[in-house]
């Protein structure tokens, strides 16, 4: 564990995102749903969301699947914005994050200190894999090999080569495999 410190963020900051991967941060209260930060107005713009270890992506029904599934204060986090699909025109996103639970809320952080848990933690010894800027993330819904449905607990193990670079364990649900 250790300990993160930082500047408070500008309570009026207006985020102006391009299409395709923009990195930001997050201004708000800890752990609010991915949608109900962002303006209803916007949100389905948004396709994918990665932070280091965790991603998310809209499903075809529009929900989001993946370990990924609330804004924290001090991260980082990669969004894929879609407007048009065309990459020739310079289209905008523009928004600020929202609490829709209590709009009248400031979502600045006043205290802005964190304590990071190892997010390998919970990974067995033998599965542990070192974070990489290169990650890339794999999405299933479910997993069967040669007919036999994979059992809740077991592991997927993602490999280059023989080193291991991502695990998840099965819960039945979506998952995120880094």
């Amino acid at each position: 564990d250790y300990t993160i410190e930082a500047f408070p963020t500008d309570i009026d900051i207006q985020y102006n995102l391009h299409e395709r991967l923009n990195l930001i941060s997050y201004v708000g209260t800890d752990g609010l749903e991915l949608d109900a930060a962002l303006p209803d107005d916007i949100e389905m713009n948004i396709q994918s969301i990665i932070t280091a270890g965790t991603a998310a992506i809209r499903d075809a029904d529009s929900s989001w699947i993946g370990t990924l599934t609330e804004w924290n204060v001090l991260t980082g986090y990669w969004v894929n914005v879609y407007i048009d699909g065309d990459m020739s025109t310079y289209d905008i996103l523009s928004f600020s994050f929202v609490d829709d639970n209590n709009s009248d809320e400031n979502l600045s952080r006043r205290e802005i200190t964190k304590t990071v848990n190892n997010p390998n933690g919970k990974l067995p010894i033998e599965l542990q894999y070192v974070q990489s800027t290169n990650q890339a993330f794999y999405f299933f819904d479910s997993i069967s090999i040669d007919g036999v449905e994979a059992l809740y607990g077991e592991w997927l193990i993602a490999y280059k080569g023989d080193v291991i670079v991502g695990a998840r364990e099965w819960n039945g649900e979506p998952v995120d495999v880094p």
